[in-house]
């Protein structure tokens, strides 16, 4: 299948889709508008979508989106910025209602967007090394 991630829109008889993955290289605004389709159209259970995130403000740019899936009735979802890629978070969740295993209240985690914490150096030649 080769379509548009952006507009694409599965057949009635595929639906209801079990996941919805993306990483799309879009700005917020894009991905937001992508998910009021898909979850606002209650046209899959499950979702993992990677968002990237502006160089100032990554917060602001993320606010709609948490606010959007967070007043989804049902949904549970995470906001979690990965290791392995600081300019951009994970939002993973499911719809709860005639989807999932529903009826669930609403749980997420604000993302952490602080840059990793330093790892402890190497202990010095003849040092002894304290861990807590």
């Amino acid at each position: 299948l080769r379509a548009d991630g952006m507009t694409f829109t599965p057949p009635a008889s595929w639906l209801p889709l079990d996941w919805l993955v993306s990483d799309m290289l879009v700005p917020p605004g894009k991905t937001l508008g992508l998910l009021r389709s898909w979850l606002g159209q209650r046209l899959t259970a499950r979702f993992v979508v990677n968002i990237k995130l502006p160089q100032h403000h990554p917060y602001t740019a993320l606010k709609p989106i948490e606010d959007f899936v967070g007043q989804l009735p049902g949904c549970r979802f995470t906001l979690r910025q990965l290791y392995h890629d600081r300019r951009e978070v994970t939002l993973m969740g499911r719809l709860g209602g005639n989807l999932g295993k529903g009826g669930s209240p609403v749980a997420h985690n604000k993302p952490n967007l602080r840059p990793n914490p330093p790892k402890r150096p190497f202990p010095q030649p003849g040092k002894k090394s304290i861990r807590p």
